[in-house]
């Protein structure tokens, strides 16, 4: 929400390709089960912002999900000669996943809660 209210403002986010950044990276999010879960809840939070704040983009993104779903699996299973491109595809599938899966009410994914 705070980045997309700062975009409406005027604000600009810069790319800086010579930037260094350091991350530790906790065991248990050095997986493959972790990534998928965060993608998908990252494609819920996109629904989720443009339902608050731009009802129309909202609408656009319910509609072209399940396309941009079958596009990147197909895109997916093509690039499987190029297996990090291929990932990448599959993890932009999953994003669109959890678009569809807040547009269909289902339970926004907690990263970060406590544990039930």
């Amino acid at each position: 929400m705070f980045f997309h209210a700062m975009y409406r403002k005027g604000g600009v986010l810069k790319y800086a390709p010579n930037a260094v950044v350091y991350e530790r990276v906790i065991p248990s999010r050095a997986n493959v089960r972790w990534v998928v879960r965060r993608r998908y809840r990252v494609g819920q939070t996109r629904a989720l912002v443009s339902y608050r704040c731009d009802p129309a983009e909202y609408i656009r993104l319910s509609l072209t999900a399940p396309f941009k779903v079958v596009v990147c699996v197909v895109i997916s299973g093509l690039m499987i000669p190029r297996r990090a491109r291929a990932i990448w595809w599959l993890m932009r599938g999953v994003f669109h996943l959890g678009t569809i899966s807040y547009a269909l009410g289902i339970r926004v994914h907690e990263e970060y809660g406590k544990p039930t």
